[in-house]
């Protein structure tokens, strides 16, 4: 999709209805300050435009993948339209 910016973002899972996206983070590829910071003003411009970033780490995938599909889960039940809080 493209962003306000002109830029374009190619996200790594998304659920477009609720515009929920899921970001793989990694050390590996997110670790220097240039990195850190285009990511940063990425993930403003996708909430700007309506998104919930939803980040997840590689590690997360690998050691707890149940872990992240309710998280996952959570956030499509809350942000749905029409959706009823959980307490």
């Amino acid at each position: 999709m493209q962003l306000p910016s002109g830029r374009m973002a190619y996200l790594d899972a998304a659920y477009v209805g609720p515009r929920l996206a899921i970001e793989a983070d990694s050390y590996r590829h997110h670790s220097s300050r240039t990195d850190w910071s285009r990511d940063r003003t990425r993930h403003n411009e996708l909430v700007a435009m309506g998104w919930r970033v939803l980040p997840v780490t590689y590690h997360d995938l690998e050691e707890n993948p149940a872990g992240v599909a309710h998280q996952v889960g959570r956030c499509l039940d809350l942000w749905h339209p029409g959706a009823v809080e959980q307490p």
